[in-house]
């Protein structure tokens, strides 16, 4: 039903990373920033994670074919220019090797992060949960949907600002001996909170995971920023209310923030990329774009600008599954060995796509026969190709 290939992840990378960069300009812009607003910023990024996800080819899916040159190279990358009984090397292959290997090594820093993380916390930190002033401050948050009974709320030194840390057993993590005003931690609490009943947790672990697999391209890690940024837009607008008092109040509890984490003056710990931070400085995740969303209106332009945006999004996403980019090099008639060779044959793969062989010489590899010559045999394993065709290059 559906595979996956070169052709496949090309298009994948493709299409995501058009998305991504257009997602940052659009941060980079005020009114076009205000004009969208993070739900539609929030579409962008998971219309993006959805398509990383599923890096396959249909079978309704069309093949286009690439231009000579780009095919030739292409095909220069995939073909096999050692050959054993055992492995079959070739760039595609070497970079396979480097991708899984690169998976391997960017799990076991994450994972050593984390486990550094919470040993921390083990051994420094203080669980203040239970005392009154931040007890009292829980309850006075507390809705009928939720409770906020299993949230512990943790002092631990070294801390930058405050953050949301753990799945099962979530923590709000504040910075030790910092004394920090009723009505701003009423904000904060609410803030983090927030974020675990909105399951932004688990977002940011899929985004995590992401960021782990595709280790290689650079936009992966410019969506995890815009990622950040749009979980925080969201919960500010949440947060903050309609009124002017609240949405003052909400920005002072910002801005008292953002100067904890400004202060250069003490050493501070590493945060666990698994981990949801209330303040950020990184270029999108700002106090002016979350000041922007919050505190103006949407230009009149704003909905057709919206509709325009998911119509241009769809249609390239469709269009990345319904089509795919594949690379088709036509043998020149000088060769020795035409299309129409009887010595030509074809081999299916584990992985659906097709050895093309030209006796015991391995030629290319392709995901789909539709451009080759209608006449060529296939075989479902090298093991059923007559015995006096695989040697017929050693004669």
């Amino acid at each position: 039903m559906f595979q996956l290939s070169f052709s496949t992840v090309l298009m994948t990378v493709l299409f995501s990373n058009i998305i991504i960069v257009f997602t940052a300009i659009c941060f980079c812009n005020k009114d076009t920033l205000i004009s969208i607003g993070y739900k539609i910023f929030a579409f962008l990024i998971g219309i993006t994670l959805l398509r990383i996800i599923f890096p396959v080819q249909f079978s309704f899916t069309t093949n286009i074919v690439l231009p000579q040159t780009v095919a030739k190279a292409i095909v220069f990358l995939r073909h096999y220019f050692y050959q054993s009984p055992y492995v079959n090397i070739s760039i595609w292959n070497i970079f396979k090797f480097i991708w899984v290997v690169g998976i391997i090594i960017k799990f076991a820093k994450f994972l050593k992060g984390e486990l550094k993380f919470y040993h921390t916390i083990q051994l420094y930190g203080i669980d203040v949960t239970d005392k009154e002033y931040y007890s009292n401050t829980l309850k006075e948050i507390r809705t009928e949907k939720h409770n906020y009974s299993g949230f512990r709320v943790i002092e631990l030194g070294g801390l930058k600002v405050p953050i949301l840390y753990g799945i099962r057993h979530p923590r709000i993590l504040i910075p030790a001996g910092v004394e920090i005003p009723h009505r701003t931690l009423q904000y904060l609490l609410s803030h983090e909170t927030a974020h675990y009943y909105h399951h932004d947790i688990l977002t940011k672990a899929a985004a995590n995971l992401l960021t782990i697999i595709y280790w290689w391209n650079p936009a992966c890690y410019l969506l995890q920023a815009q990622l950040d940024a749009v979980l925080e837009m969201r919960i500010d607008n949440g947060i903050a209310g309609d009124t002017f008092e609240s949405k003052f109040g909400y920005l002072n509890c910002l801005v008292y923030v953002a100067e904890l984490g400004n202060d250069k003056s003490r050493k501070y710990i590493k945060l666990p990329e698994s981990s949801i931070a209330l303040y950020d400085s990184h270029m999108f995740n700002n106090l002016i774009n979350r000041f922007h969303i919050m505190g103006e209106e949407p230009k009149a332009y704003a909905k057709p600008i919206n509709m325009i945006v998911l119509a241009i999004t769809m249609a390239l996403y469709l269009f990345s599954y319904l089509f795919i980019f594949e690379a088709y090099y036509v043998v020149p008639e000088d060769n020795t060995f035409g299309t129409y060779d009887p010595n030509i044959y074809a081999v299916l793969t584990e992985s659906n796509s097709y050895n093309i062989y030209y006796g015991g010489f391995l030629i290319e590899t392709v995901d789909s026969l539709e451009n080759h010559n209608s006449e060529i045999t296939t075989y479902s394993s090298i093991d059923d190709v007559p015995e006096e065709l695989r040697v017929i290059i050693e004669h």
